[in-house]
């Protein structure tokens, strides 16, 4: 499974439409993906509805970016975990406009502090300078990836605590 693939809609970093990337899944023999554009949702209805043509399992998400720097990345778990990131999104959004930086999803005010979701999983970046304000919901672990495991990606629940 690919947790992180931007198409287009990720201005000034995705390449593909929405049909080409999933053009390419089916070549590698990819059969789950994730779109994850950043800051955006724009070709998330066209990418779950094209996906099953080309024998992909879809999910849909957000990166999240402050600038070029990522915060985190969203997964929805199902239509309201795709609400509340793009309830989330909108808000970064207007933050943006407001604080005058309106040339599109670039600019979006993504907030330190994660929200707590309920029907989303989050993925963290891996640096810690980064994780540093997020401490009220996560507690860092030892850094080794296990195979095989779910270390890594952890869905962040009201009052959930898990290590990364």
């Amino acid at each position: 499974m690919y947790l992180n693939c931007h198409s287009w809609f990720s201005f000034h970093y995705g390449t593909l439409s929405i049909e080409k990337l999933l053009e390419e899944a089916q070549r590698l023999g990819v059969k789950k993906l994730v779109l994850t554009d950043i800051n955006n949702t724009s070709g998330a209805l066209d990418f779950i509805r094209l996906a099953p043509k080309y024998g992909v399992e879809p999910a849909v998400g957000i990166e999240f970016r402050q600038g070029d720097t990522v915060r985190f990345i969203g997964i929805a778990k199902n239509n309201e975990g795709f609400e509340e990131l793009n309830r989330y999104l909108s808000d970064c959004l207007r933050h943006g406009a407001a604080e005058g930086e309106s040339s599109g999803n670039r600019d979006a005010i993504v907030p330190k502090e994660i929200p707590c979701f309920r029907n989303v999983v989050v993925i963290l970046p891996v640096t810690l300078s980064s994780l540093d304000p997020l401490s009220s919901h996560v507690e860092m672990g030892d850094g080794r990836w296990e195979s095989g495991s779910e270390r890594g990606v952890r869905s962040l629940e009201s009052g959930e605590r898990g290590s990364v």
